[in-house]
């Protein structure tokens, strides 16, 4: 639970960056050895403000509020789009 992984090992990473008008995204595709649980992810997005001062409200909003409605096990807090300065 929580985004561990109890038995098995990451074998291999495929990254793939695209560069948005406001945003960077960068998709992490997973591979795992033989014993890892199936329930593991096999794909982990970072996504990154590109222009923070435009930018940082609307993800305030987002982490604030619509984040903390989904079901998803893996969604990463961002305590730095959280904190409201």
């Amino acid at each position: 639970d929580n985004g561990l992984l109890p038995q098995g090992e990451v074998s291999a990473i495929k990254i793939d960056k695209h560069i948005r008008a406001v945003s960077t995204i960068v998709t992490l595709k997973l591979s795992y050895t033989a014993g890892s649980p199936s329930t593991a992810p096999t794909r982990i997005i970072f996504k990154s403000p590109r222009i923070l001062d435009r930018v940082r409200d609307e993800e305030v909003v987002f982490y604030s509020s619509i984040a903390k409605m989904m079901n998803a096990p893996f969604v990463i807090q961002c305590p730095e789009c959280t904190d409201k300065r």
